[in-house]
């Protein structure tokens, strides 16, 4: 009888909680083009660790906790079907049925401002992505219009808001190649609208010290990411330097980045590191015995790293 209270009382509380909870009705492209899409979305099964445990947003997340149980982060939503940086719903589901909980999400802005999950708007993208070549930036409703390899369904801000509402426990990590404070500013308003709770579970990337001074003065993350390509001549003293005055965690290097030295310097300061992007099984355990915490991957399993 409790068991089956519980399970009724699951689905009617989840279902509240995944429909506009802590909004008055979402933003008016969400009602006018994603909310079908989010329907479908919400027709999911839920992943077994759902169904036994008791779905809900947490009020509070303990910051960087996601990192001690995080070995692989999906980059670009990670690859499915050896197709790699899709950002689409098939490589979201495809990777959390293999166990991952961590995702690295593309950003770029339609023409209509607003935010979705792509790498970018450059011509070689759309083939990349088996698509026909439509030009350059679309707008939202060409954007959810236009499938990704045959069928993928594209992925907007409303509904990477709708997946952590219906999945608890995953965590979203930013990437853009644009102005990263317009993007951060953009996703916390819209995350705001919905559920400001959500953002616990966002893990935005900073590209240095300045932008990470904007991004806190946008929203007082608790998880950030300093990753490293862009940082060009900033000696590895200052990057210590940085970090050892910043509320920063965790460092994200390149493999060519990755030294031992390095990787040995940043945890003895508390930091932990992820490398990307690495897809060979040797060189992921290699990384991982030098003292690496994690990787960003395409196709690895968690299996593979065992």
């Amino acid at each position: 009888m409790n068991r089956l209270f519980i399970r009724c009382t699951t689905t009617i509380l989840f279902s509240g909680l995944i429909m506009f909870s802590g909004s008055s009705g979402g933003s008016a492209a969400f009602a006018m083009i994603d909310q079908g899409e989010s329907k479908r979305l919400l027709q999911m099964d839920l992943p077994k660790s759902i169904k036994e445990g008791f779905p809900f947003i947490p009020l509070k997340v303990t910051p960087y906790a996601w990192v001690q149980k995080t070995k692989i982060i999906a980059h670009g939503m990670g690859g499915v079907e050896r197709k790699r940086v899709t950002n689409s719903l098939k490589a979201f589901q495809s990777n959390y049925k293999n166990g991952i909980r961590v995702f690295e999400v593309d950003l770029v802005f339609t023409t209509d401002g607003h935010i979705v999950a792509r790498h970018d708007w450059h011509a070689y993208m759309y083939p990349f992505l088996g698509q026909k070549n439509k030009g350059d930036q679309l707008s939202l409703q060409e954007f959810k219009s236009l499938k990704i390899h045959d069928g993928w369904e594209p992925l907007s801000v409303y509904d990477l808001i709708t997946l952590m509402k219906r999945y608890p426990d995953v965590y979203f990590i930013t990437d853009t190649k644009l102005d990263n404070t317009r993007v951060i500013s953009e996703v916390v308003a819209q995350f705001s609208k919905e559920n400001q709770a959500l953002l616990q579970r966002i893990i935005p990337q900073v590209y240095g010290p300045k932008d990470y001074q904007r991004i806190k003065e946008i929203y007082p993350f608790e998880n950030m990411i300093l990753t490293t390509y862009r940082l060009g001549m900033m000696s590895r003293e200052n990057i210590l330097g940085f970090l050892q005055n910043s509320d920063i965690k965790v460092v994200a290097l390149s493999q060519n980045q990755a030294s031992l030295p390095f990787i040995e310097r940043l945890k003895r300061q508390g930091i932990s590191v992820y490398v990307h992007t690495v897809n060979n099984k040797v060189e992921a355990k290699t990384l991982l015995n030098q003292g690496v915490t994690g990787i960003y991957t395409d196709y690895l399993r968690i299996d593979d790293l065992k």
